[in-house]
């Protein structure tokens, strides 16, 4: 099989009303979340899917069956192949590791994101890849203190270790974990991620997202 020159996987939960984006519940409803998280969801997958031909797409989920995946996938008429693969167990970062792992047997650079950042486009994959000519890794940080995206040139194990998943911290932990194990790593310039309330607000007003 010929190896493509990136894989990027897209890390998703099925949009269900009471465990999609859950800090959203008490301004949203149940209902009104879960229409979030899809709608952040098909916008991801339709700008994946309008990147490059070399870049192999990989929708790695959590919750929903293979049959409501394949029928979303084919109600958005995608033109790309996507393999759909279930997540690991285990933390964030352990899934995350995990799915890099799988990534390098298909090509030799992997690129993980999620589908909370509406402004994320394919330019932003070209800026990763470029990235990657000088450093073992690239990442696009959130404005919260995480990260929304990382690409890799080899593994990193030290990125996937046990630092504060889901805080402010982790993009802070992640530099330091680099360092000390000797990857070289780059930081694109920030993005926003929807997690909370204000964070929704703001999307809505740049005209990011529509109102569920």
């Amino acid at each position: 099989m010929k190896l493509k020159a990136a894989t990027l996987g897209v890390f998703v939960k099925w949009p269900e009303p009471g465990r999609a984006k859950t800090r959203m519940i008490p301004l949203l409803g149940e209902q009104g979340a879960a229409a979030l998280a899809r709608q952040l969801l098909v916008k991801s997958l339709q700008w994946v899917d309008t990147c490059p031909e070399d870049i192999c797409p990989v929708l790695w989920v959590d919750g929903g069956s293979q049959a409501q995946w394949a029928e979303l996938l084919a109600s958005l008429k995608l033109v790309r192949q996507w393999q759909v693969l279930p997540q690991s167990q285990g933390h964030l970062g352990q899934r995350m590791q995990h799915a890099m792992q799988v990534q390098f047997e298909q090509s030799p650079f992997s690129m993980i994101m999620g589908t909370d950042t509406p402004t994320l486009s394919p330019a932003h994959v070209a800026a990763l890849r470029s990235a990657l000519a000088n450093h073992d890794a690239a990442f696009i940080p959130a404005l919260d203190g995480g990260y929304v995206m990382v690409a890799m040139a080899r593994l990193c194990e030290s990125a996937f270790g046990e630092l504060d998943w889901g805080s402010e911290q982790v993009a802070a932990q992640t530099r330091s974990a680099l360092t000390q194990s000797g990857c070289t790593h780059a930081w694109l310039p920030p993005e926003p991620d929807l997690d909370v309330a204000q964070d929704y607000e703001q999307a809505l007003a740049a005209g990011w997202v529509s109102a569920p």
